[in-house]
């Protein structure tokens, strides 16, 4: 296939301003050699502050009918509720959230029908610990009880086992009003998930992912999945999909319009390091680190998974799976540490044999690349040249979305003849950076502290081996932790790349 005659355009919105997802996507779209259109950062939702949900709406308007672009990518959180954060958190009524959606069934007019649109929408997580950070007030001290009483509830809904007592004793101990808030809560987003399904079978929108984080196997928002689903193949809606997957749902979307819009998808095997990796419980999923897998590359359009490597492969998919259980990195601050040298001697063995480039996805830990398998990759740096895409990230979906879509644009610019040589680079270079350097080994050491001086300190020559490594010069890098806690990073290059990337203000 011969180069576009006119560039590809596409807008990218964000869930909210953290840089692994505002920046990086943009990232992975121009190594695809697309032409990208966001919207200025401080648009965007942080921690504390929602986003300005009328200025995104105004900016969305003004965007499809100036610049009429082939792709709409848009996390709906940002729109409907200021963010991700704020839709747990936020206190705008229902009735302001639905005013809001409608303003949505206007977009395909503005654009003269011209752009695509592929959207995500959450399902209210129900975390299982207690914190209050990007949650209610009340969950700070109640949140443990609130996320078992859910799990109790779904059960006693499935009728399961007799939980009644035990319902009624958390009900005692859980304020009223908490359980009330929550309820109340956890219907709005219902309503408009419903709403947004309607949606997509009128074709306002053309594809909708209902992404759910850090779920387990019970829960209200389990149960809330479930009957989405439902409605959504009672109304016959095959553009509808729920899945176990958040942050990384901007990119599992880009992925599959680029699929989509080539002449065949891209041909590819999967191999898992180790013979029981896809059987392991992958944390925060609610499900095995298989059917994680299988679920990305479906909603991508890599599916069926092929386990047999192909003479025609495009690429190959490499599983760095753990043998029993997944990591975790949050919990390595109490010394944790997996001995994943079995499945890092299958890996490395799997990368050195393969004949044909390679996405690899790290997810024998959590929250963070395996140490030891990167100290391998770097004892042969010829083995870098080999990959196409690669993280390890936080959950398994986050990893394997982020990583595939890496993969996935580097296919797509192929296909297009199109070199961008250099923003793949920079992608591997900004993932390796953030889940080996800065996730598995510099979260660590700063122990809690938000200091951007420690974190330049540790990252230098952690970053400096890295580029060795890689073989590139990366330029300065600018290392800082936007959101002012050290859960994420910013990995960022002074001299912006060579790139076409449009950002206009309304």
């Amino acid at each position: 296939m011969k180069p576009a005659e006119k560039p590809v355009k596409i807008a990218l919105i964000p869930i909210d301003s953290r840089p692994i997802t505002f920046f990086f996507p943009q990232q992975v779209a121009l190594s695809a050699g697309l032409d990208v259109i966001a919207p200025p950062l401080e648009m965007m939702g942080d921690l504390e502050v929602p986003a300005d949900c009328e200025a995104l709406f105004v900016w969305v308007d003004q965007c499809l009918s100036q610049f009429k672009p082939d792709l709409l990518v848009v996390c709906l959180d940002s729109l409907l509720y200021g963010g991700l954060v704020a839709s747990r958190c936020s206190l705008d009524p229902l009735a302001e959230i639905q005013k809001r959606k409608d303003r949505i069934s206007q977009w395909k007019r503005l654009s003269g029908g011209k752009t695509q649109i592929f959207a995500q929408s959450s399902i209210m997580r129900i975390p299982h610990y207690n914190t209050s950070t990007t949650e209610p007030p009340y969950w700070l001290e109640h949140g443990e009880k609130i996320f078992k009483w859910s799990a109790l509830k779904h059960k006693q809904e499935l009728k399961l086992e007799l939980v009644d007592a035990e319902v009624s004793l958390l009900e005692s101990e859980i304020p009223r009003e908490a359980i009330a808030d929550f309820l109340v809560r956890r219907e709005r987003n219902f309503q408009i998930n419903q709403a947004l399904i309607e949606m997509a079978v009128s074709n306002e929108l053309d594809y909708l992912v209902l992404s759910q984080d850090d779920t387990s196997d019970y829960g209200l928002n389990v149960l809330e999945k479930s009957r989405l689903l439902s409605k959504a193949s009672a109304l016959g809606a095959g553009n509808v999909v729920a899945y176990a997957g958040t942050d990384e749902t901007i990119l599992v979307l880009l992925s599959r319009w680029l699929v989509e819009s080539g002449a065949k998808a891209p041909q590819v095997s999967f191999s898992f390091s180790s013979a029981k990796g896809a059987s392991v419980l992958s944390n925060f999923e609610g499900q095995t680190i298989g059917k994680s897998v299988s679920d990305v590359a479906k909603l991508i359009g890599l599916s069926p998974i092929s386990m047999e490597p192909r003479c025609d492969d495009d690429l190959k998919v490499i599983i760095h799976s753990p043998t029993r259980r997944q990591g975790d990195h949050l919990g390595a601050q109490l010394g944790e540490r997996l001995d994943t040298s079995e499945a890092v001697r299958e890996t490395t063995k799997l990368l050195e044999e393969s004949q044909i480039p390679i996405v690899l996805c790290d997810v024998a830990y959590a929250n963070g690349a395996d140490p030891l398998l990167i100290e391998a990759l770097f004892e042969r740096p010829k083995l870098f040249e080999k990959l196409r895409g690669y993280a390890g990230w936080n959950t398994t979906n986050n990893s394997v979305g982020s990583a595939l879509a890496m993969g996935v644009a580097w296919w797509y610019g192929r296909l297009n003849e199109i070199d961008r040589q250099e923003d793949i680079e920079r992608a591997l270079f900004v993932r390796f950076a953030d889940d080996w350097a800065y996730q598995a080994i510099v979260r660590r050491e700063l122990n809690g502290q938000a200091s951007e001086a420690l974190l330049k300190k540790l990252m230098a020559p952690l970053l400096k081996k890295l580029a060795k490594a890689l073989g590139i010069d990366p330029n300065p890098v600018a290392l800082s932790l936007p959101w002012k806690r050290t859960f994420e990073v910013k990995v960022d290059f002074e001299e912006p790349a060579k790139s076409a990337n449009i950002v206009f203000k309304r």
